[in-house]
């Protein structure tokens, strides 16, 4: 599958979604780092007018789904752990997610990510777990028109 069919691919998935919700905009892919976007507005804020944490772990943690799926596209992933680091405040403008895939085994893959300011500065950073999750049916979204995974392996296994 090329990645320009993967980017389609993703886009519809996220269509009405908590990552289409937050305004979050993929602006680079490739095998080495996921980089995503984000203007902060005043729906990101939290009561102190600084971006809030929850925002930024949706952030981070997709960054690395993301850069995990980039490994394997055909596989649900799912995070089983998350460890994130608050650095600095940030009030408003463009913020960048840098995600990159550290490890991965069959089941299991590491990942960093990283939250910068429009002017370089490092706002938080996250480390995470991700585990194939054979198991589960693919979203609707990503299924072939006759309800089997594109990839062939009929859904959930029993």
């Amino acid at each position: 599958m090329s990645d320009l069919d993967l980017l389609k691919r993703l886009e519809q998935a996220t269509e009405g979604t908590f990552w289409h919700f937050l305004g979050c905009r993929l602006i680079g892919w490739d095998s080495s780092r996921t980089v995503v976007n984000l203007r902060v507005e005043r729906r990101h804020l939290n009561h102190l007018g600084v971006l809030h944490g929850g925002v930024q772990a949706a952030l981070l943690d997709s960054a690395m789904g993301l850069a995990c799926g980039k490994s394997r596209p055909d596989e649900p992933i799912v995070t089983t752990n998350m460890s994130l680091h608050f650095v600095s405040p940030m009030t408003d403008g463009d913020l960048i997610v840098e995600a990159r895939l550290i490890h991965e085994t069959r089941t299991i893959m590491t990942a960093e990510s990283r939250l910068y300011a429009s002017d370089g500065k490092l706002v938080s950073m996250a480390t995470g777990s991700y585990r194939i999750a054979r198991h589960l049916p693919e979203p609707p979204s990503l299924r072939s028109s006759g309800g089997e995974r594109k990839n062939g392996s009929g859904g959930a296994k029993p």
